[in-house]
C-alpha cells in the first residue's frame, strides 16, 4: 500500500524553459543521487537538492544547450550530461565551472542517459543504437551506428532490464501518432544492440480501434519488466516484455480520459499517476496497485497544466506544476493492508493446517481448512479471519498449527502479533531473571523457539500501528529480552535463518520499533541490564555501518575487475605490492 505525505514546492522554473508542458524533452529531468536529487531545470541549468531539508546543495550553470536530462553515474562517481545533441560532459561534485569541463563528441546525437542495472550509465543515440559509457569514451566518432529504428521514428523513452540473466534495452518510439515498443537484447559489458533480437510490438487495441493512448511508461524495475499502457476509454493494460502479452490491468477513476497522463513506476507492485482532475476542476494525483487492480492513494491538486510530468526518486515523486517543480513524498508497504480493501482476495487458495486437534478431554474435531473456506465464501477479510482462527491455536498451544497459518497469512493485524510474540516468550520460558549469556545460550540450543519467532518477525506491519499494541501489552521486561534475541540474529546468523537483506531490514525496523515503544521507560531505567543490551546493539549497528563503507570502498575495484579481468601470468603471491598498467586515454 502506498501514502503520500503533504507536497512542497522546491523550484521555481527558468523562464527560458517556456513554460510548463511547452518545453522541449530535454529541458527538464530529475535523477537520483546518493543524498537527494539531481535536477535538470532548463537548458541551462542544473542543480542538486537534499530533499530531508528541502535544500539547494549545488549546482551549474552552461553556456552550452543541454538537450538530455543529466544523470549520476554511480559506478564512477560522476555526472554526466548531453549538450548540443552530439556531446556529453563528464565531472565531479567539486566542479565549479561547467564551461571548463571538455567535451566528448560523437558522430550522431545521443538522446538520452539511462541507468544500467548494474547502475553504469548507457547512452542511447538517435538511431536507436546504444554503448555503455566506458565503450563509448574509448570509440568516440568511430562508434558503429547499427540502426533498429524505421523512418521518421523517434524515441520518446528508454530503460534497460534484465530478463534470463541476459540484458535488454526497451524504446518506446512514436511516429505518426503511433506508440511501438522496441525490445533489444544487448551485447554483454559494451551494450550495443543485436539488431537480430529486437522484436516490436505496436499500441493497438484491436477490440476498440479507435482508443488512444494518453499515457505509457517502462516499468523496468518491476519482478516482471513490463511496459504499462493507459487508454482513453481509461483502462490500464500491461505488455510483459518477456513474453509479449497484454494483460488488462484495470480501469482508473479519478483522471480525466480526454488529457495526457503522466505515468512513473514507484516501486512494490505501484504506478503514480499524474493528470487532470475527472470534474475538471484541477489536477489530481493517485497511486495505483497493479497487482489487485484498485487505487491505493489519490491526491487532489489545484492547478493542472497540459503535458506536465511527474517522476520518480527514491521516496519522494517530482511534479511539473505551475511554472514550478513540486515534491511528494511518498512511503511503500506491503500488499498487505490491500487486503483490507477488498476482503478475501486469495479465497481462492486453500488453508490445509491440521484436520483433528486434540483439545484435553476427548477429541474435538475442528476442520480449520473448512472454517477458512467459509470465511472466504462470505468475504471476510484476511485481518478479521486472524482474530478468529490464531486465538484457538495459541489456546491450545497449537505450535504446528501457528507456523503453518502464519505461512499462509500474510494480512495480520498488529495486535494480535504481539499476542503472538507474548506466546512464544512465555511457551519457551524466557525470562527476564535469566543473563543476557544464559538467554542467548538457550536461544542457541532451541530450535523449535527460533522458527517460530523468526516466522513472527517476518511479518509485515505498520510502524505506526504497531507502537501502541508494544508500549501496552509488551512489557520493558519483555522488550530487552526481545532486544537482545535480535542482536543475537544480527550478530550470529544461524544456518536455520534465512539471513536476506530485506530480513536484515526487517531486524532493525523491529529494534527501532521495541526502542520507541519503551523511548520513555528505556531513558528512566537505571538498570543495568538494559542499559548493557542497548550499548551492545548500537555496537552491532556501527559494525553493519562500517561493513556497508568497506563494501562501497572496494566496488570500483570489483566493478572494474569484472569488466577488464584480472591478468593470470602474473604470479603476485608474496610480492608487498602490485602495480597494475591503468590507461587512461
Amino acid at each position: 500500500m502506498a501514502v503520500l505525505r503533504s507536497y512542497y514546492w522546491l523550484c521555481a522554473l527558468p523562464g527560458d524553459v517556456g513554460g510548463v508542458g511547452g518545453s522541449s524533452p530535454g529541458s527538464l529531468g530529475a535523477a537520483a543521487e546518493p543524498k537527494g536529487g539531481l535536477l535538470t531545470l532548463g537548458p541551462h541549468l542544473l542543480a542538486r537538492y537534499t530533499f530531508s531539508d528541502q535544500k539547494q546543495v549545488g549546482g551549474w550553470a552552461s553556456r552550452d544547450l543541454i538537450t538530455a536530462p543529466a544523470v549520476f553515474d554511480r559506478s564512477e562517481k560522476s555526472y554526466i550530461c548531453v549538450f548540443n545533441e552530439y556531446s556529453i560532459k563528464i565531472w565531479k561534485s567539486t566542479v565549479e565551472n561547467l564551461d571548463k569541463v571538455k567535451k566528448i563528441k560523437f558522430n550522431q546525437p545521443v538522446v538520452k542517459l539511462i541507468s544500467d542495472v548494474d547502475n553504469s550509465t548507457v547512452l542511447v543515440f538517435k538511431d536507436g543504437s546504444c554503448a555503455s559509457l566506458s565503450y563509448a569514451k574509448l570509440a568516440k566518432k568511430n562508434l558503429e551506428a547499427v540502426s533498429i529504428l524505421e523512418k521518421d521514428e523517434v524515441i520518446t523513452s528508454a530503460e534497460i532490464y534484465k530478463a534470463t540473466d541476459e540484458k535488454f534495452v526497451c524504446y518506446l518510439t512514436k511516429t505518426c501518432g503511433q506508440y511501438c515498443i522496441i525490445a533489444c537484447q544487448l551485447n554483454t559489458d559494451i551494450h550495443t544492440v543485436m539488431p537480430e533480437t529486437a522484436r516490436r510490438i505496436y499500441a493497438k487495441r484491436p477490440d476498440l480501434p479507435n482508443a488512444k493512448v494518453i499515457g505509457i511508461t517502462i516499468s523496468a524495475k518491476a519482478d516482471v519488466p513490463q511496459v504499462h499502457i493507459m487508454w482513453s476509454d481509461g483502462r490500464l493494460f500491461a505488455i510483459d516484455l518477456v513474453k509479449g502479452e497484454s494483460n488488462l490491468v484495470g480501469h482508473v477513476p479519478y483522471v480525466n480520459n480526454d488529457v495526457e497522463v503522466s505515468l512513473v513506476w514507484i516501486g512494490d507492485n505501484h504506478i503514480a499517476m499524474y493528470g487532470a482532475d475527472l470534474a475538471q476542476e484541477g489536477a489530481v494525483l493517485i497511486v495505483f496497485n497493479v497487482l489487485f487492480g484498485v487505487v491505493t492513494y489519490r491526491y487532489p491538486l489545484k492547478l493542472y497544466c497540459a503535458g506536465a510530468r511527474v517522476w520518480c526518486l527514491p521516496d519522494n515523486l517530482i511534479l511539473e506544476s505551475n511554472q514550478h517543480l513540486a515534491v511528494v513524498p511518498y512511503v511503500l508497504s506491503s500488499h498487505r493492508n490491500v487486503l483490507s480493501l477488498i476482503g478475501s482476495s486469495r479465497k481462492d487458495k486453500e488453508l490445509d493446517i491440521i484436520s483433528n486437534v486434540d483439545w484435553g478431554k476427548g477429541k474435538i474435531l475442528w476442520n480449520l481448512k473448512e472454517q477458512w473456506n467459509s470465511f472466504a465464501k462470505k468475504g471476510v477479510s484476511e485481518r478479521d479471519t486472524c482474530m478468529e482462527l490464531f486465538p484457538p491455536l495459541m489456546k491450545n498451544d497449537n505450535i504446528k498449527g501457528i507456523k503453518k497459518a502464519l505461512n499462509e497469512f500474510t494480512d495480520i493485524p498488529e495486535n494480535l502479533i504481539v499476542d503472538l510474540l507474548l506466546y512464544t516468550m512465555t511457551k519457551f520460558h524466557i525470562k527476564y531473571e535469566n543473563s543476557s549469556e544464559e538467554l542467548i545460550e538457550i536461544f542457541s540450543k532451541n530450535s523449535d523457539f527460533r522458527d517460530l519467532i523468526n516466522s513472527i518477525l517476518d511479518i509485515s506491519f505498520v510502524l505506526d500501528s504497531m507502537i501502541p499494541y508494544l508500549r501496552n501489552n509488551f512489557s520493558i521486561e519483555y522488550t530487552i529480552m526481545l532486544l537482545i534475541y535480535l542482536n543475537y540474529l544480527l550478530c550470529d546468523q544461524t544456518e536455520d535463518t534465512n539471513f536476506t537483506l530485506k530480513y536484515e531490514e526487517k531486524l532493525l525496523l523491529w529494534s527501532s520499533c521495541l526502542i520507541d515503544s519503551h523511548f520513555q521507560e528505556i531513558l528512566l531505567s537505571n538498570d543495568d541490564k538494559c542499559l548493557k543490551v542497548l550499548e551492545t546493539l548500537e555496537s552491532t549497528v556501527e559494525e553493519l555501518i562500517n561493513e556497508v563503507g568497506s563494501v562501497e570502498s572496494v566496488l570500483p575495484a570489483l566493478n572494474s575487475l569484472n569488466s577488464t579481468g584480472l591478468d593470470t601470468n602474473i604470479n603476485i603471491d608474496g610480492m608487498l605490492y602490485y602495480i597494475e598498467e591503468i590507461k587512461l586515454y
